[in-house]
């Protein structure tokens, strides 16, 4: 089976195809899987409806409204097919001009929509940890979720309890993902999301593929406590290094 069959035997994809990941045309030659950390559903305006408690068993159930007429059955690859027709997004262009510098050797490469350059993310695969769209169009998705619970006068306690169970759904999902893709390298660009397949014990947390980094948009440049000061985009690129030439 290719990869959409495969991905399309998982239950959670059947209810929601448009989380189903970016396979690019040319995965097999690097085999790279970047993870980054939830997608902005702008579409969503009335939440009232679709607050947290509309969305408490999203893992479970289909949500057709969502799927087909928010998400339009295909969020994750549409995404990824736009930066490739030239739409320029940090969160894909950054660890892309470190991918063309490190592992491909062009320098200082220029994503610009007079050259096909960003059409070069058909080496990565595709996929966010968060498994559910996010509750406002920027930012974080924890800090997105709990002013959402707070506006929905949610307890503490099941604020906990809610997104904790997301966060083992979705590190169930990555690591059945990651069985099927089997990437050379498997690169966090969030923070959070590393953090949180690292606490619910996802399957590779010790692997040798994991390379762990920071959101590539402003904290990409930024130092980082918990990339042992490194800044993301070192952190990026030193396990890029570490995984494509420390056997050269």
């Amino acid at each position: 089976m290719n990869y959409q069959e495969q991905f399309e035997n998982i239950a959670f994809y059947k209810l929601h195809p448009s989380y189903i990941p970016f396979v690019g045309e040319n995965y097999e030659k690097y085999r790279i899987l970047q993870i980054s950390e939830s997608h902005y559903c702008d579409k969503i305006s009335d939440r009232k409806k679709y607050g947290i408690k509309y969305f408490e068993d999203w893992f479970s159930s289909e949500k057709s409204e969502i799927e087909n007429g928010y998400l339009e059955n295909n969020i994750t690859r549409r995404v990824c097919n736009g930066v490739m027709n030239n739409c320029s997004f940090p969160n894909f262009d950054n660890p892309l001009r470190s991918f063309c510098r490190v592992v491909l050797g062009i320098e200082k490469i220029r994503l610009s929509k007079y050259n096909q350059n960003r059409e070069l993310y058909s080496y990565f695969s595709f996929m966010n940890f968060y498994q559910i769209p996010a509750f406002e169009n920027a930012g974080c998705f924890k800090n997105s979720f709990y002013s959402e619970a707070k506006k929905e006068n949610i307890n503490e306690d099941v604020q906990s309890q809610i997104i904790n169970q997301w966060r083992i759904q979705s590190t169930q999902l990555i690591d059945q993902v990651i069985e099927i893709l089997n990437p050379k390298a498997i690169v966090f660009t969030s923070v959070d999301a590393w953090k949180s397949y690292d606490i619910n014990n996802g399957k590779y947390k010790s692997d040798y593929r994991i390379i762990r980094s920071a959101h590539p948009n402003r904290p990409w440049n930024n130092h980082q406590v918990s990339l042992n000061g490194k800044t993301g985009k070192q952190a990026f690129e030193d396990g890029l290094k570490r995984i494509y030439f420390s056997n050269k």
